[in-house]
């Protein structure tokens, strides 16, 4: 496993409370205010296998949407 710092991302909120957001699933972990909370969440987060399918799913849509955009040639402007 890499290092804690490259899996998770900490946001912090006005009320002074930070969240770790995991980079894989996206998913938020724990919201806490002491910086060991969090450590502990991210220790045990484990990702929802269903959550990574559907992830996965919706990156491919995006690609193959962009895939066809480039296959579509642009109108041209016949405003000058």
């Amino acid at each position: 496993m890499a290092s804690l710092q490259t899996d998770f991302v900490r946001r912090f909120n006005p009320n002074g409370t930070t969240d770790s957001i995991c980079t894989r699933c996206f998913a938020t972990v724990a919201s806490a205010t002491w910086e060991v909370d969090l450590d502990s969440a991210e220790r045990c987060h484990k990702c929802d296998p269903s959550r990574l399918e559907q992830l996965k799913k919706a990156v491919e849509r995006v690609d193959a949407a962009g895939e066809s955009a480039k296959r579509v040639p642009m109108k041209q402007s016949s405003a000058y």
